[in-house]
């Protein structure tokens, strides 16, 4: 007894131990996660501070309310390089220099002089960050000093340079490149790359072992009244008929608003080796050459890839301004005609409102810019098919050598803001439908299809990434989502399933992500707890040999009823590919309804797997007589037994027992095929088999389960029996669809082959059948003179019957809706008129066993089996009818 304390006692005293420690552990990952995320706050915080008293003290020092402009975060190097001549005792904070030294010659990253230049940091210092941009060894690692916003790949420096031409020479002052002998060098201040600037435990001493940096900043500065404001430049006003901006339709009359300042000249004169030409035309035609291009690309995601995105001004204001804008001569819409007088009078016609209700490029954009940054997603610069994309362009200039190319986007930062655009635009609001023209504050409800919608496609934006790449002189953009290529303008509503299918994984995990969301914050009024989730099915459209998603409608009907009358189609069959034109509401394969998470609801909780393949090769050697020297035949023999077993599990994982009825059951259709793949390839004989579950249902109970209470889930397992007896491809006079055989219930069909091979190819007849789920099959040759014969292989058929659905179980159809054990298969022998050729086949089994409460799981058994006979071809004596293949003609 004592013992038995003793143990208790230290089994507790370990548990104790275990769990101080896990919670110890966990404890100090939250409070360093929490001193992390506070340190870059301040760090934050700091270079706030640091900006305004930079901007201050400019003021200040020039007496100049005006004296500010766009600069970024500087740290401090030393220009003539790193003195090393200079006394050891006292550190010195202004002889630092990563570069080189005072001779002209390099700093190397070891020894003395590296040493003490770290020691010298202390005003503005440039912590010594280094970076492994690679798993090689022998590349040099990367000092990250600098925040490169041009994404170059290059150190943009600040201050007064020298002007760097095409070739990266230093250029004279009279535009050619640098020649020496006394001649001048162009030069220019430039504000390129924010620099990190570290952040000393005491900022009044030097860097030291004891006063370590303790963080980082870096900052820009672009001045919101001096800059041009890019949510707000730029219109479509002459061709409101051009709903999707597919050409340009720009036009300034009277420049009452900021809309009729013209994006593209601003980006034609930014850098004309990006945006190589440009044509305004007015109202003569719509602007040709890249320049238009570009600034239509921007325009195009503002809009939201519609100008009728924009609300008209009596929708905005009411009647009362509708009615100014027609009666005060101003060309408030900018779509003319042109103002050629020297007074308002000059406007001869004031149609502001002609058509009513026409987009007014002065209302709010249904999408903005919120940072410059986002020019570089090609997400957000929306061009029309095959023009080329401005950010991919423009990252091309400014790998180049030139001062003009490097700096191209740091000009257009000081010259472009988004300062007009708000953070939370572009988001779906939670509670109220905010799609364009609507905002959350009309308060109207969702619908679950227009919820769903829009969490999906702004999902898709997220999801969505590029890959640029360049063929020659061209380049190409490649829209990614997951790992599988998508069209650019691919939406919930325009998801191509055929013939290249966009239907992947991730996009169907981002659906299933819309739709939980959705019920997640909202619950069906037409249903008591628990409530139904909201069950959305996909409908279908063509265009041409093109079939792809057109959207989705909730089920609120019967869906066991849809699934009785539904056709199940496959993309994998021409035929059905063809239906699909007048089928909009078809249940097709790998194209699944998508049912809402819904709590209070039992779900899905696992799926499994098991697939086991042997393979086993025999070979008997035979004599005439014991006394012979050698043998004089062969018989060689292959076992091939393929098992799928798979299994599903949906389980309530709430303390209250589910008060409604469930029913599960699952329907679907495998396929077997005996193909001749050495050969020709083509099925020497086929079947496709439909299989259906045993229903499994159950009713509500009252209050917890017990031992003594109804069970209100269990657990079911049952074979699939397989192939009968197949048969040859069907004739013209029989329709490929024709049922070839069916299966004979709680038995199996033993396929076995005696042949005689030669020695240049396997028999047709020894290709082992091959099925989609589970098969069992083997192949044996007859004897040879000298050497064993081709190994025979299962091979799958090109042309079998489409892929199963996920869940394919069941027993055939005809059986009954309970599940039961089938009588045991005893093994038998094929016998041959070879000697001693016999080969055993396996049985089947399965059972209906019990289950733990709360769960319901439906595991299929498969059955596998294997024959095998030897000897000469035509010799072929089965040993019972019960498993003798039936060939017929």
């Amino acid at each position: 007894m004592v013992l038995i304390i003793t143990l208790v006692m230290l089994s507790v005293v370990t548990f104790m131990a275990v769990t101080f420690l896990a919670v110890s552990r966990r404890e100090r990952v939250a409070v360093t996660v929490v001193e992390e995320q506070t340190r870059a706050r301040l760090m934050a915080e700091t270079a706030v501070a640091r900006a305004q008293a930079e901007v201050v003290s400019r003021v200040i020092a020039s007496s100049n309310l005006l004296n500010y402009g766009f600069f970024v975060s500087t740290n401090f190097i030393s220009p003539y390089g790193f003195d090393a001549g200079l006394p050891l005792i006292v550190p010195n904070p202004t002889n630092v220099n990563y570069e080189r030294t005072l001779s002209g010659g390099p700093m190397t990253a070891d020894g003395t002089p590296w040493l003490r230049n770290i020691a010298n940091l202390q005003y503005d210092p440039r912590p010594p960050v280094f970076f492994s941009v690679t798993n090689d060894p022998r590349v040099p690692l990367d000092f990250r000093f600098y925040l490169d916003l041009n994404r170059n790949g290059r150190f943009e420096s600040n201050g007064l340079l020298p002007e760097l031409g095409f070739n990266g020479q230093w250029l004279g002052t009279n535009g050619l490149s640098w020649r020496g002998g006394g001649e001048l060098v162009l030069s220019n201040f430039f504000v390129g790359d924010p620099e990190w600037v570290g952040i000393l435990q005491d900022p009044g001493l030097p860097h030291s072992p004891t006063n370590r940096f303790i963080g980082r900043m870096a900052y820009l500065v672009q001045p919101a009244g001096k800059s041009l404001d890019l949510n707000f430049i730029g219109n479509h006003a002459l061709r409101i008929n051009d709903t999707q901006l597919q050409l340009d339709g720009y036009y300034r009359n009277q420049g009452v608003g900021s809309w009729e300042l013209n994006l593209a000249a601003f980006l034609r004169d930014l850098n004309t080796n990006v945006t190589t030409f440009y044509n305004y035309r007015g109202l003569a035609g719509p602007g040709t050459g890249a320049a238009a291009e570009d600034a239509l690309s921007i325009l195009r995601y503002r809009y939201g890839g519609d100008l009728r995105n924009l609300l008209p001004v009596g929708t905005l204001y009411g009647p009362q301004a509708a009615n100014a804008f027609q009666a005060d001569w101003i060309d408030g819409y900018s779509d003319g005609p042109a103002f050629t007088a020297t007074n308002l009078l000059g406007l001869t016609i004031d149609d502001d409102l002609t058509p009513p209700n026409k987009p007014w490029s002065g209302s709010d954009n249904p999408r903005t810019y919120v940072d410059l940054q986002e020019l570089f997603d090609t997400n957000k610069v929306l061009t029309t098919a095959g023009n080329a994309i401005w950010p991919a362009r423009m990252l091309l200039a400014q790998n180049a050598l030139s001062s003009y190319d490097r700096y191209t986007f740091y000009r257009l930062q000081s010259q472009m803001g988004t300062d007009s655009g708000a953070g939370e635009l572009g988001k779906v609001n939670l509670n109220y439908n905010n799609t364009p023209p609507l905002s959350a504050t009309n308060f109207v409800t969702w619908t679950p299809q227009a919820f769903f919608e829009a969490a999906a496609n702004r999902l898709f934006v997220a999801a969505r990434r590029t890959n640029i790449v360049r063929a020659g002189n061209n380049l190409y953009t490649n829209f990614y989502i997951g790992n599988a290529l998508v069209r650019p303008g691919m939406s919930v509503t325009n998801i191509l399933v055929h013939p290249y299918n966009e239907y992947t994984p991730e996009v169907h995990r981002l659906l299933q992500l819309a739709v939980n969301l959705y019920d997640a914050t909202t619950n069906r009024a037409d249903t008591a707890y628990p409530h139904l989730p909201t069950v959305l099915r996909p409908l279908f459209a063509t265009e041409g040999d093109a079939i792809f998603i057109k959207g989705y409608e909730p089920v609120t009907n019967n869906a066991r009823a849809i699934l009785q009358s539904e056709r199940i189609l496959s993309l994998a069959i021409p035929a059905h590919c063809t239906q699909l034109a007048s089928l909009e509401r078809a249940i097709v394969y790998d194209v699944p309804f998508l049912i809402g998470a819904k709590k209070g609801l039992p779900n899905f909780n696992e799926f499994s797997l098991r697939n086991v393949a042997q393979v086993t090769r025999k070979l008997e050697v035979r004599k005439r007589t014991p006394a012979d020297p050698q043998p004089f035949q062969t018989n060689l023999m292959y076992l091939l037994t393929l098992t799928n077993q798979f299994g599903l599990e949906l389980w309530n994982s709430y303390t209250n027992p589910f008060p409604r009825a469930v029913r599960v059951q699952i329907l679907g259709s495998y396929s077997l095929a005996l193909i001749d793949g050495a050969r020709t390839n083509v099925p020497l004989a086929y079947t496709n088999l439909p299989f259906t579950t045993p229903t499994w249902s159950s009713t509500p109970t009252s209050g917890r389960r017990t031992s003594s209470s109804s069970p209100s889930s269990g657990r079911s397992a049952w074979p699939i029996p397989w192939l009968t007896s197949p048969s040859r491809p069907p004739t013209s006079s029989r329709p490929a669809s024709t049922l070839l055989s069916s299966p004979t219930r709680d038995s199996i069909s033993l396929i076995g082959a005696c042949v005689a091979p030669t020695a240049s190819s396997a028999p047709s007849s020894m290709r082992a059948p091959a099925t989609s789920s589970t098969l069992s099959a083997s192949a044996c040759s007859g004897p040879t003179s000298t050497s064993p014969a081709n190994s025979p292989v299962a091979r799958p058929s090109p042309r079998s019957a489409p892929p199963p659905s996920p869940a394919m179980s069941g027993t055939p159809t005809g059986s009954a809706a309970a599940p039961r054990s089938p009588r045991p298969w005893s093994a038998s022998k094929t016998r041959c008129r070879s000697p001693s050729a016999t080969c055993p086949s396996a049985t089947p089994s399965g059972a209906a066993t019990a289950r733990a409460p709360s769960r319901v799981r439906t595991r299929p058994r498969a059955s596998t089996a294997s024959v095998c006979s030897t000897g000469s071809p035509r010799s072929f004596t089965p040993a019972s009818a019960s498993a003798r293949p039936s060939w017929p003609n």
